[in-house]
């Protein structure tokens, strides 16, 4: 949901258009949202995280509840929202569970301890999205540097590549040079990212060495669709966002979604 003031609020549905429809690429975004949340359930599996956020579906809890008992891993519901398309920058709490609308937001984990701590910091007045992040096995720079600009820019594209070097910059335009290309995050609305944090800047030398172990874990369980994922992330791409629409402009598609209200049309260039 975006909130442009106290009186008005829309809900924009994000979705992927494909300019040139080829054979390879009809039903990409499904496949790559489908693997970016498996990687992360993945990587608490296999060792290499603490914790993973996932969504529960009323409609198949009971498997995705057994797949878990015998992963040897534990789940907590944490709260149950409205469902939503692509990225979220939001979640809209809900009461009442409704099969086609709701998801149960939920935490899991190997050890309870850290369920424990997730808790804490789920429901504390303010949410600890410090250790949170711990958690979810992020940088700390990102970390800190979210904290900084969360909520007042719940999509910081702009901010990130702001904070790229080098980077050619005006007050509504941005131009990425020689960053690394895996830790993009303006496609992640249609699953095309590595990482699932955002990261401080696209030359985040730690999380570039992180999302190499995403990638390679990403591989182990749909080689094809990585690749994919990475193939559209290295290419020359335009995100722009005004007025709560997003829009990129890539050589293979054209995609829009929903984001923050800004009067001011803001542009970021990879070249």
């Amino acid at each position: 949901m975006v909130i442009v003031n106290e009186d008005i609020k829309i809900e924009p549905y994000t979705f992927l258009a494909v300019k040139y429809p080829k054979s390879n690429l009809l039903g990409i975004e499904t496949r790559a949202l489908e693997l970016i949340n498996r990687t992360g359930y993945e990587m608490v599996k296999r060792g290499y995280r603490d914790a993973d956020i996932i969504h529960l579906n009323p409609y198949e809890f009971d498997i995705q509840i057994q797949e878990i008992y015998n992963d040897g891993l534990m789940v907590y519901p944490l709260k149950r929202v409205k469902r939503y398309n692509g990225f979220g920058s939001s979640r809209e709490i809900v009461k009442e569970i409704d099969l086609k609308n709701t998801f149960i937001y939920a935490c899991v984990a190997k050890e309870k301890s850290v369920i424990e701590r997730f808790k804490k910091a789920e429901y504390s007045n303010q949410i600890d999205h410090k250790t949170i992040g711990d958690l979810l096995g992020y940088p700390e720079c990102c970390i800190d540097r979210f904290c900084a600009i969360w909520p007042g820019s719940p999509d910081p594209v702009f901010e990130i590549a702001g904070n790229s070097n080098p980077c050619e910059k005006t007050d509504f335009s941005i131009t990425v040079q020689d960053d690394y290309p895996l830790l993009r995050q303006h496609m992640r609305y249609f699953g095309f990212r590595v990482i699932p944090w955002l990261p401080c800047s696209t030359n985040c030398k730690e999380s570039l060495e992180r999302s190499k172990v995403w990638l390679e874990v990403m591989k182990s369980i749909d080689e094809k669709t990585s690749n994919n994922i990475t193939d559209f992330l290295s290419k020359p791409s335009v995100w722009s966002m005004c007025n709560s629409q997003i829009i990129v402009e890539h050589p293979d598609f054209l995609g829009y979604a929903s984001g923050n209200y800004l009067s001011e049309k803001r542009v970021v260039k990879y070249v």
